[in-house]
């Protein structure tokens, strides 16, 4: 009888061979640039994509969506600095465009008008933002995602803030300087979250502004290239078995594929193509997680407790959305992969796909029909 684990592991033996051959990259040319979307938004979100972020906060998603509309609610009263950090932008635009309710779309207008010269003052004081660079792509998003309620004078402004803060920080790492708790590391073996992946968001976001196209363009450029790099260390990490350039699950369940995840779906809104099969490793994470996984009694799952994680009882605890995401953009390249993604989902004690930092956002972006029929 091929029970369902078993089925799993004939699935990961399979992939041995599927992920046999190393990262190949294409040629570095500047043609990609032409074909990115000149109407915004185009940063996560596209002018189609907002109905099925409609329709999964009132269906599949609804209540991550409740989960998300609290949080933004009770931040409504905070201050710039939580704003920020917290990355609320993303929650406040997911409640304007589901209910209209122009509260939230005032708090983001106020969060972003605010929040990008707070990103000068604070390098100034030579005080970190944020460990992460998700607070700074999180008022890009907000730019693109309110680029029509901006005037001309507040879109050059603005724009040109945040390029001088994407220079001065990392003009300031290169020639040695630096500012506690900005995180100038993980590349390209950490984790690929600090002030450099700003290079790629930002020349995205303000290509066609007037205010600095050449240097976009260089940017996008230098950005898609450290993703490449990125994927070459990492791929060559995972080798046949999967995995990261770390071997505890908080991290390779965590914030680390946030760089993949950020960039794929980000090249997918403005350029409308899939770019995962240039992070094939991710795929492979089912078979990693499968050997990281030890089933326990009552459907419970514990882990081997390697690395940074909570050694209380070692269960495993994790959302289901990096899974979600595998079992997505992998479905037409690798069925197998995507078979097995849905069926760790399944056997996954945590049925959530919450997360940090406009992580859950994600989930408003997949289209759950074709996934769930994957």
């Amino acid at each position: 009888m091929v029970t369902p684990m078993n089925r799993f592991l004939i699935y990961c033996a399979g992939l041995l061979l599927l992920f046999s051959s190393s990262f190949a990259a294409e040629d570095e040319d500047r043609s990609f640039i032409a074909h990115l979307r000149p109407e915004r938004p185009r940063l996560f979100v596209t002018p189609e994509s907002i109905e099925l972020i409609r329709k999964n906060a009132r269906g599949p998603m609804a209540e991550l969506y409740e989960t998300m509309r609290a949080e933004a609610e009770r931040s409504l009263h905070r201050d710039l600095q939580f704003r920020i950090y917290e990355c609320m932008i993303p929650s406040y635009m997911l409640v304007y465009w589901v209910e209209g309710d122009d509260q939230y779309k005032e708090a983001a207008l106020e969060t972003l008008r605010q929040g990008i010269p707070y990103l000068k003052q604070q390098f100034e004081a030579r005080v970190a933002v944020s460990w992460f660079s998700f607070a700074r792509i999180s008022l890009l998003m907000g730019y693109d995602w309110l680029y029509d309620d901006l005037t001309p004078e507040e879109r050059i402004t603005l724009a040109e803030l945040f390029m001088e803060n994407v220079h001065n920080l990392n003009h300031w790492q290169e020639t040695g300087g630096k500012i506690h708790r900005e995180n100038y590391y993980g590349f390209p073996h950490g984790g690929f979250y600090g002030v450099r992946n700003l290079y790629w968001y930002a020349g995205l976001c303000f290509h066609g502004e007037g205010v600095d196209d050449e240097r976009c363009e260089e940017w996008m450029l230098r950005g898609r290239a450290d993703h490449r790099t990125l994927a070459a260390a990492r791929g060559r990490t995972a080798g046949d078995d999967g995995g990261m350039s770390a071997v505890s699950l908080q991290y390779v369940f965590g914030a680390y594929p946030r760089a993949e995840w950020n960039f794929i779906h980000t090249y997918k809104s403005a350029f409308g193509e899939n770019k995962a099969g240039e992070f094939r490793y991710l795929a492979q994470l089912v078979n990693w997680l499968n050997w990281m996984s030890i089933r326990g009694p009552e459907g419970k799952l514990f882990q081997h407790g390697m690395g940074d994680v909570h050694h209380r009882d070692n269960a495993m605890s994790m959302s289901n959305l990096h899974l979600a995401q595998i079992q997505y953009f992998f479905s037409d390249r690798y069925p197998e992969v995507s078979a097995a993604a849905a069926y760790l989902r399944e056997i996954n004690p945590r049925k959530d796909y919450n997360g940090f930092h406009f992580e859950p956002f994600y989930a408003f972006l997949l289209d759950w029909d074709r996934l769930d029929a994957a």
